[in-house]
């Protein structure tokens, strides 16, 4: 696993998590301007999610979370590399819940057009494919190659391109 993805679990704690509706495909953010280095800070969570299995909420958490944890470490990452380093804490979140969960995922994100739906439908299948040809065990061989496809599928994105130039 990550050595990022126990500081993602431990910051939980500090979060609060607040729905609203959203327009457009945002599944969820978070506001750097309320960002807050050493008390709560609030993850936004599209209003449909209250619908749909916790498991779908939590892979876009583990997502906005990630982002916090990268303001408050400063990481020297540039927006790219953030986002890429969020799927991957939505994929190992996903490597850790069993075939139920991963069901409902999957047919909770099918109700959804918007691109973050989709891309946590293409990661969970990069997912499923790379363990497949690299075999659960091989954590190196399988993370490597899901690292690789992520950053294919971000800079793909016309969305986060967007995201990635005004930041």
């Amino acid at each position: 696993m990550s050595d990022f993805y126990p500081l993602l679990v431990e910051e939980l704690q500090y979060i609060d998590i607040l729905y609203e509706d959203m327009e457009g495909s945002k599944e969820g953010y978070i506001l750097p301007s309320q960002f807050n280095k050493t008390g709560t800070n609030k993850v936004y969570l599209n209003a449909h999610f209250q619908n749909e299995p916790p498991v779908f909420s939590a892979m876009v958490i583990a997502h906005e979370v990630t982002h916090i944890l990268q303001l408050k470490n400063a990481y020297a990452l540039d927006c790219i590399e953030k986002e890429v380093a969020a799927f991957l804490n939505q994929a190992y979140l996903y490597f850790l819940i069993d075939d139920k969960d991963r069901n409902a995922l999957d047919e909770a994100a099918l109700k959804f057009e918007d691109p973050s739906s989709q891309s946590i439908r293409f990661m969970a299948k990069i997912f499923d494919s790379k363990v497949k040809e690299c075999g659960k065990e091989n954590w190196q061989c399988w993370s490597e190659g899901l690292k690789e496809e992520v950053t294919k599928m971000v800079y793909s994105s016309e969305a986060y391109q967007k995201q990635c130039r005004t930041n």
